[in-house]
């Protein structure tokens, strides 16, 4: 039982960028809020600074989502909150190379973060959402997933089961008052990139205009809730990149981006989470 009169909000992947951003703005509009992140450090500096900046009741978790006994443990804990207004799927990493040189339990990891922590957070939050006839749910997933030209295999499917999970689910919850929406951002300008995995990842070859904070990624997906639209791509420019590379990938388009593929400039890591 909650004692707070408050409405929480639970983030994965919220110790830094996107999720993070996430965390400042639901506390800013007076929620109580579940943190959950493997970096137990990070967490608690976040935690102590919106505590102080916002009074909000801030609560931590150190979670390897990867890890099924501990998603389990997180499940059975979700379970029992009785005022959960907003889940945002958050947490994920990036993978570079090709699928059969990739670490096969590091793909696995992928898997389970991407996947199952996020179909197993729906699966017991929706009920009292349903229940109370209110709740909104947040699943990031990436642009890349919307262009089959860019990403890697793993990542790839990983974030399309995210869009045609949240299509669906937004489809059986019609008229019960939850929301779900499928953010797809495109370059954020976060820690993400920094990670083992992208070493290889080169930000100069990115155009500096291409690339969102973390902060207005946030704000703009969570205004989008008020809208009645379930694929939700933040910006306008990545908006019209992808309406580009969907509806013209011909002539020029083609040539452009073999030319970029040749010189190796990485467009696999169209990607933020």
């Amino acid at each position: 039982m909650d004692l707070s009169n408050h409405p929480k909000s639970l983030i994965t992947g919220a110790a830094s960028g996107v999720g993070r951003a996430f965390a400042k703005h639901l506390a800013s509009q007076g929620y109580d809020l579940v943190l959950i992140d493997k970096d137990k450090e990070k967490l608690e500096d976040l935690s102590k600074e919106l505590s102080n900046e916002y009074l909000q009741e801030v609560e931590i978790r150190v979670v390897n989502l990867s890890n099924q006994s501990e998603l389990n443990n997180l499940k059975d804990y979700v379970s029992k909150i009785d005022n959960l207004e907003i889940l945002i799927n958050n947490a994920g990493f990036g993978l570079s190379g090709h699928f059969t040189r990739n670490e096969l339990d590091k793909q696995q990891e992928m898997i389970n973060v991407h996947i199952t922590a996020c179909f197993t957070l729906c699966r017991v939050a929706i009920p009292k959402m349903v229940e109370r006839k209110k709740g909104f749910i947040i699943n990031v997933s990436s642009m890349s997933a919307l262009i089959p030209l860019l990403g890697n295999v793993v990542y790839n499917a990983t974030k399309v089961f995210t869009i045609t999970f949240s299509e669906a689910l937004q489809a059986e919850l019609r008229n019960t008052g939850v929301k779900i929406q499928v953010l797809c951002p495109g370059y954020v300008d976060t820690g993400f990139y920094n990670s083992e995995e992208l070493k290889g990842f080169k930000r100069a070859t990115i155009p500096k205009r291409m690339w969102m904070t973390a902060d207005k990624v946030a704000e703009l997906s969570l205004k989008a809730l008020k809208k009645d639209k379930t694929i939700f791509v933040p910006g306008l420019k990545n908006r019209i990149l992808l309406r580009t590379l969907t509806k013209g990938l011909s002539g020029l388009f083609v040539k452009f981006f073999s030319k970029m593929i040749k010189k190796k400039i990485s467009l696999t890591y169209l990607v933020e989470t």
